[in-house]
C-alpha cells in the first residue's frame, strides 16, 4: 500500500491509524460509538486493567473482585493517604464508575476484605449497573482505568467471549 497521498496538491503519509479508521466503517453500529467514545479518551490506550470475568463477577453477588496488584498499583496509589489507610482496614469508600460505552457515572463501593481473602472488590451496585445491564457473561474482558483528573474508574468491555458454536473449524 502506498502510503503516499496528494490532496489538494498536498503530499499526505496515511498512517496506520487512518487506514484503520477507514476499516472502522465496516463496524455495526454500536462498535462505531464505542470506538468514538474510547477516541475522546486523553491518551490512546487507557486500561491499565484488564479482567476477564470470572462467574462469581456476573452471578448476581454484586460484586468485581480486582486483582491485587493491579488496584494497588493503578487505583489506591492514586488516593489520599487518609482514604488509602481506610481501604487497608477494610472500610469501603464510595467511587465514581464511569461507563465507558454509555458516557454514564455511578457510584460503587470500592473496598478490600481484609479478613479474609485480602482482594479489593467493586460493590455496591456493580451487578445492576455494569454487569446486568451491558449483559456481561463469564468469559467477558472489561478494561478499567483510573483518571485521577476525573478521580474516577472508567470501565469499559473489551472482549466479548466467543460462543463454542461462533468458532469454525
Amino acid at each position: 500500500i502506498n502510503s503516499n497521498v496528494t490532496c489538494a496538491g498536498i503530499k499526505k503519509n496515511i498512517t496506520k491509524d487512518a487506514r484503520k479508521s477507514k476499516k472502522r466503517r465496516s463496524l455495526s453500529k454500536e462498535e462505531k460509538r464505542a470506538a468514538r467514545v474510547l477516541a475522546e479518551v486523553p491518551h490512546p490506550h487507557p486500561w491499565t486493567m484488564a479482567k476477564t470475568l470470572s462467574v462469581s463477577d456476573v452471578n448476581g453477588l454484586s460484586r468485581l473482585m480486582l486483582n491485587t496488584v493491579d488496584a494497588e498499583t493503578h487505583i489506591v496509589s492514586y488516593l489520599p493517604t487518609d482514604v488509602q489507610e481506610n481501604i487497608q482496614q477494610g472500610i469501603g469508600i464510595e467511587i465514581t464508575a464511569y461507563d465507558q460505552e454509555k458516557g454514564t457515572e455511578h457510584k460503587l463501593v470500592f473496598k478490600r476484605h481484609v479478613n479474609t481473602s485480602k482482594s479489593y472488590v467493586l460493590n455496591g451496585g456493580w451487578s445492576a449497573v455494569f454487569s446486568k445491564k451491558k449483559k456481561l457473561v463469564e468469559g467477558d474482558t472489561i478494561g478499567l482505568f483510573w483518571n485521577n483528573t476525573n478521580s474516577r474508574l472508567h470501565v469499559g468491555v473489551l472482549q466479548r467471549k466467543k460462543d463454542e458454536k461462533d468458532l469454525v473449524c
